[in-house]
C-alpha cells in the first residue's frame, strides 16, 4: 500500500487570491505549515480544501463529506489509514458500508476517524465474497450445528447460499471487496485533534543509524529519531548509542524539515554537523524572515545544503511580495498603478494577463514562487541554477 492516502488542493476562500498549495497526506508538521504559508491566511480567512486523489482508498471518494477547514483532522485520518493491515482495511470497508446505509451516503472526516479507530471491532472472513461462500465457511467451521455429522456427500447437497443469507441477515454483516465483515463489538471514538497545526519542537527531524558503506548499518542499534538543532555533545551521544566512533560515521535520512524542499539536500549533506548548522540557522530566524528564506531558495533553485546555508546571510537583498501569487496578479497590479480606474476593467477583460505578467516579470527580474513574488531590491537579475521557472496554477 502506498504511503500516500490523499492528494489535496488548498487555497484561500477568496476569488481575488491566486495563492494555492498542493500536498500529499499524511504529511509531517512542517509540510502542513509550509502549505499554509503559501496561502497567506489571515485572521478570519477560510481554507478551501479539495481532495484531488484518493490513491489506494478510492472507495472513500463517494462517501467522504466535504470538510474545507479540517486539514489537521484529514491528515490524522490519512495517517491512521496508512497503519491499517489488509484485514483492518476490509473491516473498515464493511464499517463504511454499514455507516453509509444509516447516514444516507456521506461520512464526515471526524466519523471516518472513529470508524478507522474501530477496525478491530469486526470479524472478517476474507474468503467469503457472497452468500454461498459465507454459508460454506459457516457450515465447515462449526457455526451451523444442524449440519454436524453429515457425510461429505450429503454435506455438498446443502444450500450454502441460503445458509449464508440467513446468517448475514441475522448478524447484520456485509460483503466487501476483501471479504465478509461483521461488527462484533461497540465502535470506538478516536481521540480529538487540535484544529490548529502547532510548530514541532525541531527544525529538522532525522532518522539516524550507524553507517555501512553508503547506507545504514545492518543488524546494529537503531535507527533512531533525532531532532535538530542539537548541542554538539548530543550528536556525539547519538553516535555512541548507535555504536559509531563519532558523528562522522552516522547515516541519516530526513523525515521532516522546516523547509520541506530541502529534505533531499539534508539527506545528502556531507556531515550531520552541516545539517545541525542549517537547523540552527533556521531556528534563529523569525517566522516572516523564514518565509523570505524559503522563497529565495525556491527562486534560486537552490538544492544543496551548502548553497542554502550561504543564502541565509543574503536575505536583506531580496523583497518578497506575498500578495502577488501569479503572473496575472502582477499584471493586474501594474495596470491599476498606471491607468485610470475607469479603464481598468476594460483592459483587464481584453488582455492576456498571464502572458503580460510573464513579460513584466522578465523585464523587472522577478520570479514567482509558491510564497509570492521575489525580486532583488537592487533590480538586478537572479543567478539561478535552473532557468526553467515553473508556472503557477489557480483553480476556483
Amino acid at each position: 500500500m502506498s504511503e500516500k492516502v490523499f492528494g489535496v488542493y488548498l487555497a484561500k476562500e477568496d476569488p481575488e487570491s491566486d495563492a494555492y498549495a498542493k500536498l500529499d497526506l499524511p504529511a509531517r508538521p512542517w509540510e502542513l505549515l509550509d502549505a499554509l504559508d503559501k496561502l497567506h491566511l489571515q485572521e478570519g480567512d477560510r481554507l478551501y480544501l479539495e481532495i484531488d486523489d484518493y490513491y489506494d482508498f478510492e472507495e472513500l471518494a463517494t462517501v467522504l463529506q466535504d470538510q474545507e477547514d479540517s486539514l489537521a483532522e484529514l491528515n490524522d485520518l490519512a495517517e491512521r489509514l496508512t497503519r491499517l493491515s489488509d484485514v483492518q482495511c476490509a473491516a473498515l470497508q464493511g464499517l463504511i458500508q454499514i455507516e453509509t446505509a444509516k447516514s444516507g451516503g456521506e461520512i464526515s472526516v471526524s466519523r471516518l476517524r472513529d470508524l478507522t479507530e474501530s477496525a478491530d471491532c469486526c470479524h472478517v472472513v476474507p474468503e467469503a465474497l457472497n452468500d454461498s461462500q459465507l454459508g460454506r465457511f459457516y457450515a465447515e467451521n462449526g457455526f451451523v450445528p444442524e449440519v454436524e455429522g453429515l457425510s461429505d456427500t450429503v454435506f455438498e447437497l446443502l444450500d450454502f447460499a441460503a445458509i449464508g443469507l440467513r446468517a448475514r441477515k441475522e448478524e447484520g454483516g456485509v460483503f466487501t471487496r476483501k471479504g465478509y465483515v461483521l461488527q462484533n463489538s461497540d465502535l470506538k471514538q478516536a481521540p480529538s485533534v487540535a484544529r490548529e497545526i502547532a510548530e514541532p519542537d525541531y527544525m529538522v527531524l532525522l532518522e539516524v543509524a550507524g553507517r555501512q558503506g553508503d547506507g545504514p548499518a545492518q543488524g546494529g542499534a537503531g535507527p533512531i529519531l533525532v531532532k535538530l538543532p542539537a548541542a554538539p555533545e548530543e550528536l556525539e551521544s547519538v553516535a555512541k548509542r548507535l555504536g559509531a566512533a563519532s558523528s562522522r560515521e552516522l547515516w541519516w535520512r530526513c523525515i521532516d524539515c522546516v523547509i520541506p524542499e530541502m529534505r533531499d539536500a539534508v539527506s545528502a549533506a556531507g556531515t550531520i554537523r552541516d545539517v545541525n548548522r542549517f537547523a540552527q540557522t533556521a531556528a534563529a530566524m523569525p517566522q516572516e524572515q523564514r518565509k523570505v528564506y524559503k522563497a529565495v531558495l525556491e527562486g534560486l533553485r537552490c538544492r544543496d545544503l551548502a548553497s542554502a546555508s550561504a543564502q541565509a546571510d543574503t536575505l536583506d537583498v531580496y523583497l518578497l511580495r506575498e500578495d502577488i501569487n501569479s503572473p496575472s496578479g502582477f499584471a493586474k497590479e501594474k495596470i491599476r498603478s498606471i491607468m485610470d480606474e475607469t479603464m481598468v476593467d476594460q483592459v483587464l477583460t481584453n488582455l492576456n494577463l498571464y502572458r503580460y505578467g510573464e513579460t513584466l516579470m522578465e523585464s523587472e527580474h522577478c520570479i514567482q514562487t509558491g510564497y509570492g513574488l521575489i525580486q532583488r531590491r537592487d533590480g538586478h537579475e537572479f543567478h539561478i541554477q535552473n532557468k526553467e521557472i515553473g508556472t503557477m496554477e489557480m483553480r476556483w
